[in-house]
């Protein structure tokens, strides 16, 4: 029900006739929808005139005492009604009264709440909070009162309960102005879906006197470092060793703060434990931040050991994002990039250390694979390193029955001190493996049985004279000239790969020659068995020992930076296919374009 009200009170405003009733429509200057959410500024003014209407109309028409009433502005599920309720009322009536205007609601399950002078969410249950609630209207001296309406049996069964928003009433004498808070509502107008942090466990690390760490020093430390994180405090050490380690907080001296841990190890297991702690702080610790300072590349070191151990070439920037987002802590750059380091250390041993551990492989390589050649060289005087030759016995005696050929191929090495990696490669008949050649049933690989094949149907067209002491001409169109006794073809290809040619096909085909005969060894499927037949036998690092001696030692190669700003185009291979652009600016062919063209213009 709406009311429409004049702009301005005739001489007889006192009639009620002038307060005409209206269907209920959206509000439109003067008209108030009770059954539509408004906004806040709408509110203000909607309620404003709609008290107002109501006071003239019971003040006028029924002529009650208004000191013994009070007018409840009921709001429940976005829509508005108001109740006039007397002193004598019991809380039942107010029951009945709501239950009649809202017929989904269960008076067994109706929950009340009402704010009066900035109090919010008060309880209205009772008979006695009735009375208390009109003693507390008269003391402010107001005459209406915001009442929330809660269905109790879908408010606490609901999964996500909708808060919908209260309004409460800023009371001054003789004036009343309704004020809508939607501090409740912001929730369902801007929601983000609740993330589980990987750290949430980390809160209790630490429980009880007597708590076991079979990790030793170490293993608590760390513990407790997560601790202090994720409850969000800071401490000191005033012990540190192996043996025992008792823990402070940072603002002991400072705020009396005598929250402590302190731990040992017991002489019966060597593990160790808790004798003493105060868990309680009293300094204030509840203000948390972002960063830590024990967030330190200890503990980046183990949380992202696994992922270093899967992907050796992560990234600092990748750990910094990823333990934002699954950890909610922010680490530099520097942090990330010391703990990917002790990763690596861990996992694929000491930059440094690993110079020494070369003597002791060479030993080991020579005793797990017999016949290599394995040379080690280094500067007797400064003890460092200079060069490595490896060459495994299984790959000496597979280059015997591989082509004569030798590929060189070397790249830079990107670690702490450079260097180059040189490879030494024959080429055998056929690029496939052991288990493969295992299978095969013909004299001849596979992938070169279907070439000759090819080359076969390449050259039924052609045309194959005689011209006597095993030289035959092919009429290919240009012609050529096939010698089957010195295996010399006028196109080279015979002599380069040792394999038949189409002219030299079609030449031993017309002839009646065998082909296998004129088909060099190496491309036989018993040669390419024979160079896979020996293995590369692995190096257990389970003999390498701690700790190098004396004579072992060896120191890495020194670096030295060259001078200059670091190159970042790669240097192109020689036959390698270079592709050129024009340059906007300077309209020239290369690779440069018009933001690193460098010629004046």
């Amino acid at each position: 029900m709406g009311w429409l009200l004049p702009e301005s009170k005739p001489e007889n405003a006192k009639d009620p006739s002038l307060l005409l009733p209206l269907e209920p429509l959206f509000f439109r200057g003067d008209i108030v929808d009770t059954n539509t959410t408004l906004s806040e500024p709408v509110l203000r003014l909607s309620f404003a005139l709609f008290f107002e209407s109501l006071l003239i109309e019971d003040s006028l028409v029924s002529g009650t005492d208004m000191a013994s009433e009070l007018i409840m502005m009921c709001q429940h599920d976005g829509r508005f009604a108001a109740i006039r309720m007397n002193r004598g009322h019991d809380f039942s009536t107010v029951i009945h009264k709501i239950c009649a205007r809202w017929s989904d609601l269960d008076p067994d399950s109706v929950i009340l709440n009402y704010s009066l002078n900035d109090t919010e969410h008060i309880i209205l249950d009772n008979d006695d909070d009735l009375t208390t609630m009109f003693q507390n209207a008269e003391h402010a001296g107001i005459d209406d009162i915001m009442i929330t309406v809660r269905d109790g049996a879908k408010f606490f069964m609901a999964e996500d309960v909708q808060v919908t928003p209260t309004a409460k009433s800023n009371t001054g004498k003789g004036k009343q102005t309704m004020i809508v808070d939607d501090d409740d509502v912001i929730p369902s107008f801007c929601s983000h879906k609740k993330v589980k942090l990987l750290s949430s466990d980390w809160s209790d690390g630490i429980t009880t006197v007597g708590q076991r760490f079979e990790g030793g020093a170490s293993d608590f430390k760390n513990v407790l470092r997560k601790f202090a994180i994720e409850r969000g405090f800071e401490y000191t050490l005033s012990k540190n060793d192996k043996v025992r380690v008792t823990a402070h907080c940072k603002y002991r001296t400072v705020k009396k703060c005598m929250w402590h841990v302190h731990a040992r190890i017991m002489p019966g297991n060597e593990y160790f434990h808790i004798l003493a702690m105060d868990l309680a702080h009293t300094c204030g610790f509840a203000v948390r931040t972002l960063t830590n300072p024990h967030a330190t590349a200890e503990l980046v070191a183990d949380l992202v050991g696994d992922d270093v151990r899967g992907k050796h070439q992560t990234r600092p920037v990748d750990v910094v994002k990823g333990i934002k987002r699954d950890y909610g802590l922010n680490i530099s750059y520097h942090q990330a990039w010391w703990g990917i380091e002790k990763v690596r250390g861990l996992v694929f041993g000491d930059y440094v250390k690993s110079f020494s551990c070369l003597k002791w492989y060479v030993g080991a390589a020579k005793s797990t694979n017999p016949g290599s050649h394995i040379d080690l060289e280094s500067d007797e005087e400064t003890k460092r390193f200079k060069r490595l030759f490896v060459a495994f016995g299984a790959c000496v005696q597979g280059f015997n029955n591989c082509r004569p050929l030798i590929f060189l191929d070397a790249t830079h090495l990107k670690g702490r001190y450079r260097g180059t990696i040189m490879a030494a490669t024959g080429k055998n008949g056929n690029q496939e493996r052991r288990e493969e050649a295992s299978k095969w049933g013909c004299q001849i690989c596979p992938e070169m049985d279907k070439r000759m094949r090819a080359s076969f149907n390449e050259s039924r067209t052609w045309v194959v004279s005689a011209a006597g002491d095993g030289v035959y001409e092919v009429h290919s169109f240009p012609n050529i000239t096939v010698d089957i006794i010195r295996r010399i073809c006028s196109c080279q290809k015979w002599q380069l790969t040792g394999f038949p040619c189409a002219h030299a096909v079609i030449v031993l085909s017309s002839s009646g020659k065998d082909m296998s005969e004129y088909v060099d060894p190496y491309y036989f499927s018993q040669t390419f068995r024979a160079s896979y037949s020996n293995s590369i036998h692995p190096i257990p690092t389970v003999w390498m020992p701690d700790r190098s001696v004396d004579e072992d030692f060896l120191l890495p190669p020194l670096c030295k930076k060259p001078p200059g700003r670091p190159k970042n185009k790669r240097i192109p291979s020689r036959g390698e296919n270079v592709t050129f652009i024009r340059c906007g600016r300077c309209g020239k062919m290369g690779k440069h374009n018009r933001q690193t063209c460098k010629d004046a213009m």
